[in-house]
């Protein structure tokens, strides 16, 4: 069974850190600084979900914006 775009665009961010699979990914405000630590990330979302919002962004089904807030990330 051929994989489906998402589950291509899930596997390509479960293994962005080789050796280190990924469940979980922070979006970082512009010029965030590291001693901001949790101050500041804007927002957080399991790869799977992501995977599911780019996979609809693809295939024309919304922005990413709209895909967020529906999916309240």
């Amino acid at each position: 069974m051929a994989a489906t775009d998402r589950e291509r665009i899930a596997d390509a961010l479960r293994y962005l850190a080789p050796g280190h699979p990924t469940g979980r990914i922070w979006g970082r405000r512009q010029g965030a600084t590291p001693d901001e630590a949790q101050e500041g990330n804007v927002w957080a979302a399991d790869v799977d979900d992501l995977a599911t919002i780019l996979a609809a962004v693809l295939a024309g089904q919304g922005t990413v914006d709209e895909l967020m807030r529906r999916h309240r990330l």
